[in-house]
């Protein structure tokens, strides 16, 4: 089990920050090496007063076709599933994601990362990527 992060989440990229309006971010994250269950991947960094409104997963070509099938969960350190429980991850295909009702006007009272935590991983793969696309507020701050 190995904490990950992603480039967007690393400790020098500020959170991004707009005032009115929705902020999207889309993020990848390479697999190499190929991940286990209880991977942690910090995806992206989010400011204090974000307000969580969508979260897309999928695998993805990030330099090449992925083969292997994981299944996943999007949160944070607080809540791993806040955002996306038990999400089956394959080849190319986009995982549409609904906001558990405990997720849904989710918002953080200091900096966070929201990361993507591995629960099972059928089919290892030792290509490709994840990618997450994620869209909060600052308006509810």
């Amino acid at each position: 089990m190995a904490t990950l992060t992603a480039t967007a989440a690393q400790s020098t990229v500020p959170a991004k920050y707009a005032v009115n309006g929705e902020i999207v971010r889309v993020v990848d994250y390479t697999m190499n090496p190929a991940l286990s269950a209880g991977d942690v991947i910090q995806m992206v960094r989010v400011p204090k007063g974000a307000c969580v409104t969508g979260v897309t997963l999928a695998m993805c070509d990030v330099p090449t076709t992925h083969s292997g099938v994981i299944t996943v969960n999007a949160g944070d350190g607080n809540d791993t599933s806040a955002y996306a429980a038990a999400v089956v991850l394959s080849g190319s295909a986009v995982a549409l994601t609904s906001i558990p009702v405990r997720g849904i006007g989710r918002s953080y009272s200091a900096e966070d990362t929201v990361d993507i935590q591995v629960t099972a991983v059928s089919a290892a793969g030792a290509s490709g990527g994840l990618r997450m696309t994620i869209r909060y507020t600052m308006d509810n701050a």
